[in-house]
Order: C-alpha cells, then structure tokens, then sequence
C-alpha cells in the first residue's frame, strides 16, 4: 500500500453530538484514539477511551474502516450510565419509513396500555421494558396518569413524571395516526413511536407529524420532527425523571410556543459519545492505463494516459519495483490525463499512483507500463543493382536491423531522390518495369523507433524494351473519294516492324494490307489511303508492331468512317389542305452531319406564327391560312461532304372553309308581292346552300324546300313569289357548306308582308232633320290605314278619319258622301256612296 499520512486527531475532542460535562469528557465516556475520516484500506486497530463500542465496522474494541464501508457513520462508546442527559441539536434530521407498524387507536385526553419496548431501555439510571403512550404528545417510562392536555413547564413533581415529550399541547388522536415500531438489530435496535398528522384541538389546521427514537444499549433518544405547528398555546419538549426533580429541554421549547420543520433533538446520556466517523473511498483502481507497454530511445520519456481521470485525485508515475519517483505529479480533470516520465535509460515497469487531493487516500491503478529500451537502425546488406526486360519484375533488398525498424524506399529517375509510394518493406518489388524506368536509381531509407535513421547504397536499375505501342491510332473520318492515314507511336521498342491489317467485317476477322490500289505505307507506322470510296466506311484498321525484344504487340482498331457527298433521295410533294389545318413537308436527305432551311417562294422559313420545324427534314405549318394556296415550298439541304443541295418544290392547295362575307337582309313587302333572302357564301370551296324558315318566333327552324310560294332553296338566293299574310314575320337563314369543315349559319332575317287596305262596312245613308247631325262610318283593314271623306267625289277638307260628323244640318248638306281608304300597299279602295237627306223643319208661313 502507498504511504499516506493519516490526519491528526487532538485529543478530548468535543462531542459532535453534544457537549460534554468535564466529567464525562475525562472518564471512560469518550474515544481516544478515533480519528474523524480513515481511508478504506487503513489498517484495523483497538478503541481506547472507552467501555463499550457500537458501530458500523466494529467488533468489540476493534475498528476496521474497510468493515465500516465508505460513507459517514454513527459509532458510539458508553457504560450504560443515565444519570443525566445532554441536549444535540446537530444531528441529521432522518425519519424513518416504518414498515408494518402497529397502530395505537387513542380517544382525547387518554393514554395507551403499556407496550413493550421490545429490548431494555435505561431512563434515568433505571431500566424499563414498557412504556405508555398518550394522546397530547408524549410517553411515559412508568405511570398511567397525567392526559392533562396543558402542558407543564419541567422539572415539574406535579404527574405526569418519567415522561419524553416531543409536543405535549392539547392534539386530537382521532384526526391522524399513532403508531409503533422496533427497528434493526441487537444490540443497537430502536423503538420507534410515530405521531401521522394529528392536529390540534383547538387549530385543526395545524398537525403535529414527528418521531421518537429510544436506541437499545446507548439509550439515546432523538426526536425527528417533519412539521410541529402551532394553536397559539405553550408547548413542551423535553425529557423529566420519575420524581420530576430533574429535566433537559432544548431552548424555547419548554411550556413556550414554538414550531419545527424537519428538526433534529436528541438526549444524550451521561457516559455516552456519539461520534461521526467518514471512512473515504479509494481512488478508482480500474483506471485504463495505457500504453501497457512501449518502448524508448535511451534518455527518452514515457507518455502514458490514465483513462477518465477523476477530478480531484492527483496521478503519479512510480517505479513498480522500489516506488521510487518518475513524474511530476498530475490533476485529473474528468477525461483521459496524459502523465510524461522523466528521461529513462534502463528498462522499467512503472506504475500509477491515485491519490485523493482531499482525503490523502491512494491506491496503486491496477495496469502497469512495461518499458524497454529500444536500439538504434543499421545496414548489413544493402541493394544490388538490376537488368531486366521491360515488362519483366525486378526487386531490391536490404538487410537491417534495430527496434521498430522500418523502410521508405526512394528513387531517383534523374531529378533527385523521392519517395516511393507504399515501398516500405525490406524489399522493393518492381512489376513490369518500363523504358521510362531505365537507368533508375533505388536506395531505401531505415528507421527505427531510435534516430537517426540510415540510407542505402544506391542500386541502378537497366530496363531492356519490348515492342510497345505508345500511341494508338486514331478513328478518321472523311468524305468519300478523299484520302487519309492512320499512325502508330512503337515508343522506345527497339527495331520495331509494323504490319497493318483490316477487317471489312466489323472486327470478326482482319487480313494483311498490301500496298497497292487506295494502300500505301503497310509496313510502316504509318498507312496511307488515297480516294477511299463510300464502300470503304466502317473499315477497321489496326497494326501489329514486332522487335527484338518480346512478343508483337497489337493496336487498337481505328475505325474508318467515309461520309457520303450531300444529296436529296425525295422531294417535298404538293399538299391540298382545308384552311386552319396543319401540313407538312417531308425532304429525304443523303450524307452526313445533314442541315436544313425551308423556304416559302423562295425565302427563307424561320420559325414561329404558324411555322415549325423550318432547319429540320420535317416542316410543318399550322392553321394554315387561304392566303397560302398556291404558295411554294422547297429545302436547302446542306451536309459534311459534297456542298449544299436544293428540294424539289411543292405546292400547297389551301381549301377556304364555308363563310359568310354578305348576310341575308329583312324585307317588307305587301301580300301577294314577291321577294328574296341572299346570302354570299365569300371564298368558301365548293359552297352548297340550305335555306331554313321559323314560324314560330325562332323557337325552331325547318328546311325550305322548292315548290308554292319558294324556289332557289338549295341555292345563294331564296325567292318567294306570291307571298300571303300569313307569312308575315317568319324568319329566314341559311347553312352554307362546302368541302371543308365547319358549315356556318348567316343570320336571321325577318320578313314582314303588309295587308293591302279593304273595306268590311260601307257608310250607311243618313236621313235627318235640319240642324241635326250626321254621322257616316266606316270599317276597314290593312297596314297604315289612311282616310279621305267625299262629297260627291269631292274631298272634303279635314275628314281623314274612319268617320266623318256633321254636328248640324243644313240643306246644303244634303247629297252623297263616301271615303277613299288607302294603305302601305295600293291599291286604294272607295266605299259605296250613303246619301244625306235632310228634312226641312215645320214652318209658319202666315
């Protein structure tokens, strides 16, 4: 275990619990030789001080911190004497949960019947094993009167004596719960006597919930308050012997108004100390070390890390073997703690020492580092030098030794020295070496864990060629009867040889090209055709290059590709379409890389409006219009080869759609005349005609046919002959057709066909007195009805209407009137003539 100090302890320490008297504190009442905190792994030793010991991690006068546990704990010393008590409100306020406890069912103002303790509890120098508990807040050792709920101010020799009051006031039993309780184990267990929310009397708002514990052995007793209220009255706490000549409350709290939240009292017997010892817990040991073992150079250091470091515990490097010294010291910081060594120059295992900042407590982490001491890198064997063929593999070696040896091997291509990548192992492997790597230098670079390095003698590397193709052919493309080549770069093969070769298959097989017609140059790097024809298109060629080192090699196939010279295969032809359709031009071209520019008469077609595709081999027009017939269209069609070559025309036919460019007018005629409705059926191709008729207001329309009064009804004019009255206001349209599509309707015409005049009722002859009046009517139809009366044939001025009134008589008057009646049509008609007589009136001649 790692040397630690031990904090000091001075001796006669006041109680933590209380104080003391100066008889108690020198007798056989108090620890020693206890110390306030151990480290777990302390040592055991034997209690002095006093008589007896109780506590977590002591058996009989031995205490062992490791026994205790980490953590604070009560340890206690007495020699049972209760002859005077102590008061400690310093203690930890902790109730305890009862599990099962029996239950006391109290009335007001009464007491329990005696309960056992369940061990011996000494109270005031005498020992008891039953107690009594009463209603208003307290117990007592011995005696079953005094439910008095005023409480007393103590010492008091008035009953109730040998009592342990917590709150003695006037509470209610029935309004919470009493309830008992033996905890823990011999021969430190506790009787528990718990008050539950009973209220008091008079303040049924406020509750008095609070514990007493009498502990076995020690005979302490605490009082654990959760809430003490208040009804405005005194209240006790406090202990009073059998006499009531001796007692110990706590300040305020005797026969005086107080309350407590969460409060701690407790009486302490003479002869007793109740210590809090804090056994603190060791440093982590399971703390990851690493590396678990490394080595260094001669002199070098250590970096060793310590996994989650806690905060608040130093860390050290120690020698495992003499626990000598190897680092400065190091805080934790709650993450990984990396710890250097001081300079080593022999092997050792070092360890790590936790120890906490604080409590002083260490421990020894459980992984060690094991060090070694590493050697430095040397070369025994160095590279030797290499000829090989290209291609061909070629390798170089080193033998070296040292610690952590490692290797880079370099080369030099004739700028210096640089690296190679991923060689760094003892040899260099060279796959298929190339021309370009002849006359190289190699050499290799070892290092170890210890510097300096060391570098190798150089090695050169002779590289012989094989044949190679460095530069392929290349596809050509011409036009036909035009010449091209096609090349090959051999490289560096030495005394190369070519022979070219051509499949005319697609590369199933190829043959041997000889010199002669379209060929020259087979045997050489480059192959010459002159005035390849069309037929040539889609030859491969390809060559086989020899030396003298190795095998032929063969290049890729280079594709021919011969265009052929611009042409037009068809023509556009001519299009007769009805106006508003779509129509299109089609040109068939020959050759390659084919543009196209359509014309309209000549001109070019760009695109937009109604035009569309006018650079492509499909033009196309939309809705096209009547002005367009007759109009001419061709394609300029130019390619790769050959120029630029110019359609045939064609000719577009536009068919007008039925219209109506003069409407049918409304007529008025007179009954019995003859008209006609008109339509103009304009540019429309091929027009027909349908002539409809409405009787009814134009609810409906019925097709005319020839025949009574009509003739022309499939024609651009529809006539009537004779028309009666009763063709008055009927409605006339036509559908006009043709060979396009859609028919269309002209609008409606009305015809009005006026009455001629007539006459129904000729005047009637009037006989009357003289200076009586007279009255000539007359009844008559037609349109626009006029009236003119006569006197024998002669107009008589003002009588224009359909009767005529001679208010009174004359004898001029007498004679023959009629009426001319005229209208919209002629002619006019007379009525018959009504003669006038007028009596002459008796008279007195004498």
């Amino acid at each position: 275990m790692p040397f630690r100090k031990t904090p000091s302890y001075t001796l006669c320490v006041l109680l933590l619990m209380g104080v003391l008297s100066i008889q108690q504190a020198f007798g056989q009442c108090s620890f020693t030789n206890l110390n306030s905190t151990y480290c777990f792994d302390d040592a055991a030793f034997t209690l002095t001080g006093g008589t007896n010991y109780y506590g977590p991690g002591i058996s009989g006068t031995t205490f062992t911190p490791a026994n205790a546990g980490t953590g604070s704990h009560k340890v206690f010393t007495t020699d049972g004497t209760t002859s005077s008590y102590t008061v400690n409100t310093s203690g930890t306020y902790s109730p305890v949960t009862l599990s099962s406890p029996t239950t006391i069912t109290l009335a007001d103002n009464t007491v329990s019947a005696a309960i056992s303790i369940g061990f011996t509890f000494r109270f005031y120098g005498t020992s008891f094993t039953t107690l009594r508990v009463f209603d208003n807040g307290f117990i007592r050792l011995s005696g079953t009167t005094g439910t008095t709920a005023a409480a007393q101010t103590i010492p008091n020799a008035t009953t109730p004596n040998n009592l342990i009051a917590f709150a003695w006031g006037d509470l209610n039993p029935a309004t919470g719960t009493i309830r008992y309780k033996v905890v823990g184990s011999a021969p430190l267990r506790r009787f528990i006597i718990e008050y539950a929310n009973v209220t008091f009397t008079s303040a049924p708002t406020e509750y008095v919930t609070a514990q007493i514990h009498l502990y076995e052995t020690l005979n302490i007793i605490e009082i654990h308050s959760t809430h003490i209220g208040s009804d405005g009255n005194p209240k006790t706490m406090g202990i009073e012997n059998s006499a009531g000549t001796a007692a110990v409350a706590p300040t305020g709290r005797n026969n005086q108004i107080f309350t407590a939240n969460n409060d701690y009292v407790a009486f302490i017997p003479s002869c007793t100390e109740m210590r809090t010892v804090t056994v603190n817990a060791l440093p982590t040991a399971s703390l990851s070390v690493t590396p678990a073992s490394t080595g260094v150079c001669p002199g070098g250091t250590v970096s060793v890390t310590v996994g989650s470091s806690a905060v608040g515990v130093n860390y050290q490097l120690k020698n495992s073997a003499d626990n000598s010294v190897l680092s400065s010291v190091y805080a934790g910081t709650g993450g990984n703690l990396v710890l250097t060594s001081t300079p080593l120059s022999s092997a050792v295992t070092m360890k790590v020492t936790a120890t906490n900042a604080t409590t002083g407590c260490d421990v020894d982490l459980t992984n060690t580092v094991n060090v070694t001491i590493n050697t430095l890198p040397a070369i025994s064997t160095h590279p030797s030098p290499q000829t090989q063929c290209e291609g061909s593999n070629a390798s170089f070696s080193v033998t070296a030794s040292g610690t952590g040896v490692t290797y880079q091997w370099q080369v030099d291509a004739g700028s210096g020295f640089t690296d190679v990548s991923g060689a760094v192992s003892s040899t260099l492997a060279l796959t298929s070496v190339t021309s370009a790597m002849n006359g190289n230098q190699y050499r290799v670079i070892v290092s170890g864990t210890c510097t300096p390095s060391v570098t190798s003698n150089p090695a050169t590397l002779t590289v012989q060629e094989y044949p190679e193709i460095t530069g392929q052919p290349s596809n050509s493309i011409i036009c036909e009867n035009t010449s091209t080549s096609f090349t090959v770069n051999p490289g560096v093969t030495t005394s190369p040889t070519y022979q070219w070769q051509v499949s005319t298959n697609g590369g199933s097989s190829f043959s041997d090209v000889n010199n002669g017609g379209v060929y020259s140059g087979a045997t050489t790097a480059t192959l010459s055709l002159t005035n390849a024809p069309l037929t040539y298109n889609g030859y491969l060629y390809k060559v086989i290059v020899d030396g003298t080192c190795g095998t032929p090699v063969t290049s890729n196939a280079a594709l021919l590709t011969v265009h052929a010279n611009t042409g037009i295969a068809a023509s556009p032809t001519n299009a007769t379409v009805c106006e508003l359709a779509t129509v299109q031009f089609t040109v068939s071209g020959i050759g390659n890389g084919l543009t196209y520019q359509w014309q309209e008469n000549g001109v070019n077609i760009t695109n937009g409006g109604m035009y569309s595709g006018a650079t492509t081999s499909i033009l196309t027009l939309t809705g096209v219009s009547g002005t367009l017939s007759g109009k001419d269209y061709k394609v300029v069609v130019t390619g790769t080869c050959g120029g630029s070559q110019t359609s045939g025309q064609a000719i577009l036919t536009v068919r007008e759609q039925p219209e109506i460019t003069g409407q049918p007018s409304g007529v008025t005629i007179c009954q019995g005349g003859n008209t006609s409705f008109t339509v103009n059926a304009g540019v429309t191709y091929t027009p027909s005609y349908s002539w409809e008729v409405s009787t009814n207001g134009g609810s409906s329309y019925s097709t005319v046919s020839n025949g009574g009064i009509y003739s022309g009804a499939s024609t651009a004019t529809l006539s009537l002959t004779s028309v009666p009255l009763t063709n008055n206001a009927y409605l006339y349209r036509a559908i006009v057709a043709g060979t396009c599509t859609p028919s269309v309707t002209s609008n409606i015409a009305l015809l009005t066909v006026n009455e001629k005049p007539s006459i129904a009722t000729n005047p009637s002859p009037q006989i009357v007195c003289a200076g009586s009046s007279a009255t000539f009517t007359v009844t008559a139809s037609g349109t626009g009805l006029t009236y003119q009366w006569r006197k024998s044939g002669v107009n008589i001025a003002g009588a224009t209407s359909s009767s005529y009134t001679i208010a009174s008589t004359v004898a001029a008057d007498a004679g023959s009137y009629d009426v001319v009646v005229s209208g919209t049509c002629t002619p006019s008609v007379t009525s018959t003539a009504a003669t006038l007589t007028i009596n002459a009136l008796p008279a007195i001649t004498a």
